[in-house]
Parts: structure tokens; sequence; C-alpha cells
């Protein structure tokens, strides 16, 4: 199957909104765009490789991609940008409970290590650092992962921006191209949820590691 090296989003001229690559295959310009297959071919790919499937030339496709351009636009608005919001707050939300988690069992482990006699200091203090380890991994990924979104966030309503200014200006190419863009965008989920939950440290699991560390270190 014919492939080529799409050009990426920019907010470049006009001009430059003009061009539409060749087929890397039969060297002719990506004039058809396959439905079936979300690329950008030649007429001689639509006749050879995908003679079987749905697609139009770009000027059919563009023409019906304006038509949905609104809704489209509105949706992304309306509904993903807010959720995009959500998470943001959330990530911000959980970095607080993940501090609060860990200074919570920490101040269990110091309760309990009071009591216990001095020969364990040295493995209480090692506790303390494991716990405070979790946290900095946790608030890590966490701050990657808001990072992310954030520019998540920006690029699609720079994106959105420059559709509802340059949609009816840019070449059929380059609005498709771009719509795509905006779509894998909208549609990337967050990992947000899978950090919910990572310093729920278990006062059981932290008896079993202070058991075994006693057995491992004072041989009883």
């Amino acid at each position: 199957m014919a492939t080529s090296k799409l050009v990426r989003f920019s907010l470049g001229s006009a001009q430059q909104h003009m061009y539409i690559p060749t087929c890397n295959k039969h060297q002719e310009f990506l004039s058809t765009f396959c439905e079936d297959c979300d690329e950008f071919i030649c007429s001689k790919c639509a006749k050879a490789d995908h003679k079987d499937h749905n697609w139009n030339i770009l000027s059919t496709t563009a023409s019906h991609t304006r038509r949905k351009l609104s809704t489209f636009l509105k949706k992304i608005s309306d509904k993903r940008l807010p959720r995009i919001d959500e998470e943001i707050e959330k990530a911000s939300k959980l970095r607080k409970y993940n501090q609060n988690q860990c200074e919570s069992e920490i101040k269990k482990l110091l309760e309990h290590c009071d009591d216990i006699i001095a020969r364990l200091l040295k493995l209480k203090n090692h506790l303390i650092d494991k716990l405070q380890n979790n946290l900095r991994e946790a608030l890590e990924k966490l701050h990657h992962e808001k990072n992310y979104l954030e520019k998540s966030r920006k690029q699609i309503e720079d994106l959105v921006k420059f559709l509802k200014e340059k949609n009816t200006t840019m070449s059929d190419y380059r609005l498709i191209d771009t719509c795509r863009e905006l779509k894998k965008l909208s549609e990337k989920e967050s990992d947000i949820m899978n950090f919910e939950y990572s310093l729920r440290y278990k006062q059981k699991e932290i008896n079993e590691d202070l058991l075994e560390e006693i057995s491992e270190r004072f041989g009883t």
C-alpha cells in the first residue's frame, strides 16, 4: 500500500495550506481520501489497493467535512475541553490527596515505632523513606500527566481556533488533515485514574513489611 509522510499541523501561510504531498509509490498528488483506511491516496492507489474501499476526491471529502465542521467543533468545545478541564482539576486534587495520604501513613508509622525499642529506630526511618519515595514517584507521574493534559488542551484550543478562522481558505488536504489531528488529540484519554490510589499503603502491608524486616535484621 502506498504511503506518504504527512505534514503536521502548523499555523503557516496561505501558500503553505495549498501544498498537497505526492504518493511515494506512484509520484502523483494525493488527490483522494480513503474513508475505510483514513488516509490520503492518489488516483492510481484508488484504482488498485483501494478499489473496493469507500473513497472520494479531496474536494468531495472536504465539502462533506465542512458541512459537519460546526457540529464537530461545538462537540470539542462543549464536551471534550470541559472534560479535560475536569481531569486537570482532578490531577490537582489527587496531588493533595496523595500528600495527605502519605502524611497520614507516616504519622501512623511514627506512632507505631514509638512503641518499639531503640534497636528498631533505623528500621522506622527506612519505612518512612519508603513512603516518601512512593509519594515522590506518584507526584512525578501526576506532574507529567497534568502537563500532558494542559499541553493537549492548548493544542486542541489552537486547532479549534485555527479551523474556525481558516477553514474556508485552506486547501482540502489541509482541512482534512487538520481535522484528523484535532480528532486524534480530542479522543486521546488520560491515565489519571491509574494514579488515584497509588499511595493506599494499608496498615496490614506495613505490618507485614515490618515483620519481614525484623526477621531479616534481628533473626527473630
